[in-house]
């Protein structure tokens, strides 16, 4: 940053509520989770798999998911 600018606050995004969340278990049987777009593109996703769902659930916590309170409806189950 250059000296006499002035720094930016990062802005919530609004849009977080039209994402959906996909939780799935890989060909290993480890949970994962992914968050796609309202355009279709995969914008954010685990990168490692867990063992249980409640692990992955507390990563994607970490990583933006609203939780299940909030996010009903919008949450799809992978089987």
């Amino acid at each position: 940053m250059c000296a006499g600018q002035a720094r930016k606050e990062p802005q919530w995004d609004p849009g977080w509520d039209k994402d959906k969340w996909e939780f799935y278990q890989d060909r290993r049987c480890f949970w994962r989770w992914r968050r796609t777009a309202p355009n279709g593109n995969i914008v954010g996703a685990a990168c490692q798999g867990y063992r249980t769902r409640n692990d992955c659930e507390a990563n994607a916590l970490r990583n933006g998911w609203p939780g299940k309170e909030r996010c009903s409806g919008q949450v799809k189950e992978t089987p």
